[in-house]
């Protein structure tokens, strides 16, 4: 880390960089005096709730109506630096339900009709607060934001790579009919899946120095940004199968199981995330000078 002699060195567009690392707790280094030890030890966190709970219904001898739901909220904190609110919180949450009809036609056929709903919510997000999110990543030699420069003796500053956020929705509908015939137990069966698939990677800013020289002349090496808004892409899945559970003999339970599935291509809608402008760029340049 810095030490405090050369952050008071620095100019004040330079300083907001300097006071998101700590202080050093550890003897300078003996190649650069300009910067010395940090270290501390931290750990990261996993919290998670589930849950499932299912009801059945059956209004006659014939009709049986159920539904099952399943769910989960997780939260997980992981650290990837030492400097300011340097860790990934990552809220999220599942769920699963199913709607589900049977109807008994006879003592042989049966047909079961489902509706399935299948959400993930999960959001990664580049740091532990809007302030040091919206904050330029910076580095002190080409790479992202878990390379170190200087022979390990600096951190980066900033987010890390990558402020996701992600709303994934599935739809599934099932039919499928039983027929028992002798030893033969066929299923008949299609099913229809629409994915609908939300996610944004929000701007960030990165700018990158080749050593501690450039830094204090506020020289970086190259500026960059990345990210683009939420993109909905759209997709819809069709398959069928046949299957036939033969059962071996009559005086053994074993089955012998035979089947034929078959997927169709899925259609798909994507739309496409807007390019940067140089303005933003210039922008971005200007944020550090």
């Amino acid at each position: 880390m810095f030490t405090q002699a050369f952050r008071d060195t620095l100019a004040p567009e330079l300083q907001p960089v300097a006071a998101q690392m700590p202080l050093p707790n550890g003897p300078v280094s003996q190649t650069e005096p300009r910067v010395a030890q940090f270290s501390r030890a931290v750990s990261n966190e996993l919290k998670e709730d589930t849950w499932t709970w299912k009801i059945d219904y059956l209004p006659t001898s014939k009709d049986r109506i159920s539904f099952r739901h399943s769910g989960s909220d997780s939260f997980t904190k992981t650290y990837f630096g030492v400097s300011q609110d340097q860790f990934r919180p990552i809220p999220s949450v599942k769920h699963l339900a199913k709607l589900s009809y049977t109807r008994t036609i006879s003592p042989r056929l049966l047909n079961e009709a489902s509706l399935a709903l299948n959400r993930l919510s999960p959001d990664t997000r580049s740091a532990g607060s809007d302030a040091v999110r919206n904050f330029p990543q910076v580095t002190f030699t080409l790479g992202g934001a878990v390379t170190f420069g200087q022979g390990g003796e600096l951190g980066t500053v900033g987010p890390a790579t990558f402020d996701l956020l992600t709303d994934n929705t599935a739809y599934q509908i099932y039919d499928t009919l039983s027929w028992v015939k002798g030893r033969h137990q066929l299923k008949y069966g299609t099913q229809i899946v629409r994915n609908q698939d939300n996610k944004a990677v929000l701007p960030q800013r990165f700018v990158y120095f080749l050593n501690i020289d450039g830094f204090a002349a506020n020289a970086p090496f190259g500026v960059q940004t990345f990210g683009w808004p939420r993109v909905g892409m759209r997709g819809t899945y069709y398959a069928g199968f046949v299957q036939d559970d033969i059962q071996v003999n009559k005086a053994s339970p074993s089955m012998l199981a035979c089947g034929i599935n078959t997927t169709r291509t899925p259609r798909s809608r994507t739309e496409e995330s807007p390019i940067l402008t140089p303005r933003q760029g210039r922008w971005i340049l200007a944020a550090l000078r």
